[in-house]
């Protein structure tokens, strides 16, 4: 399926008509709705629902919207064409956050490749790498230490880091207790806490 196919079925898919229930179903139920039932409606929701977070990921990576929007586009294709491999089903916020980074990566490393190709330019590293950071680059960073989580500690910062869900709302989209949501994503951002310690040493 080409770009352009891709973006006239996401198209198709946004412009649903979604029902109440479908905005307060956890992400398992909508994915098994969708690889049992083909209910686009239910696969509408998942994408309403974390596209916001997939995107921002792409173009955190990304410096071009093009390729940040070819790369959303690719993240939610892969789920379609894979919704019925993903085995923990409840996190498939943390799912899609994995996919759209390597997605961005791969994408900017083509870019790259590219770049060489059509300049044969040399680009010279900045004489002090760290004062010379954006803030895009920065939150490349951060993304890159949250794909290094483990699965049920990426979830649930995802979900309330990246998407700026509540406890409560995570709880019910993961289908996880308060509590465990609320111990998993302090864990979370301690390992983040540690790592960017351990480079700044």
């Amino acid at each position: 399926m080409s770009s352009a196919q891709v973006g006239a079925v996401l198209r198709h898919i946004r412009k649903l008509a979604l029902t109440p229930q479908d905005h307060e179903l956890p992400d398992h139920q909508l994915l098994e709705r969708f690889v049992l039932h083909q209910e686009e409606s239910a696969f509408a929701a998942l994408l309403q629902r974390h596209g916001p977070m997939v995107l921002s990921v792409c173009q955190s990576v990304l410096h071009n919207l093009h390729d940040a929007e070819d790369a959303f586009q690719a993240a939610f294709l892969l789920l379609a064409q894979k919704a019925g491999s993903i085995h923990r089903r409840e996190a498939v916020s943390g799912w899609l956050y994995r996919v759209a980074y390597h997605l961005a990566v791969r994408a900017q490393a083509d870019a790259a490749r590219r770049r060489v190709l059509e300049k044969r330019a040399v680009t010279l590293l900045p004489m002090d790498p760290v004062l010379d950071l954006s803030l895009r680059e920065v939150r490349a960073l951060l993304f890159e230490e949250v794909e290094g989580l483990p699965e049920k500690l990426r979830a649930p910062l995802v979900l309330c880091g990246l998407e700026e869900k509540s406890l409560d709302e995570t709880a019910r989209l993961l289908g996880w207790a308060r509590g465990a949501v609320k111990g998993r994503l302090q864990r979370a951002r301690e390992l983040l806490r540690t790592r960017f310690a351990a480079t700044r040493l």
